[in-house]
């Protein structure tokens, strides 16, 4: 993303990066939720975004349904969550019950 913004990594780093809460596959994150290069629910440097928002929400790694929780809690800032999501209900019949 750094090349893509035309920045250094520390540079970078600095202005948009934390350290991972433990528990993360990588050892930084995004300082702002929701990310900040977020335009109208589409991704300001997409050709440049990183792995971990490539493969995000991970559906092609072991352990998807233990992290369902954390996704839900992403639904209202991710568009691919929040899309996944809706496929996800889809696939399984879900139905909104009606009270």
């Amino acid at each position: 993303m750094a090349c893509t913004l035309g920045m250094t990594c520390s540079e970078f780093a600095s202005k948009h990066l934390k350290p991972a809460e433990s528990g993360e596959d990588s050892p930084w994150m995004m300082r702002e939720r929701p990310c900040s290069f977020l335009r109208g629910n589409r991704c300001a440097v997409y050709e440049g975004r990183p792995a971990n928002c490539r493969g995000y929400p991970y559906l092609d790694k072991p352990g998807f349904t233990s992290r369902t929780l954390a996704m839900i809690g992403r639904l209202s800032e991710c568009p691919a969550a929040f899309e996944v999501w809706g496929q996800l209900k889809v696939a399984t019949g879900f139905r909104h019950r009606r009270r």
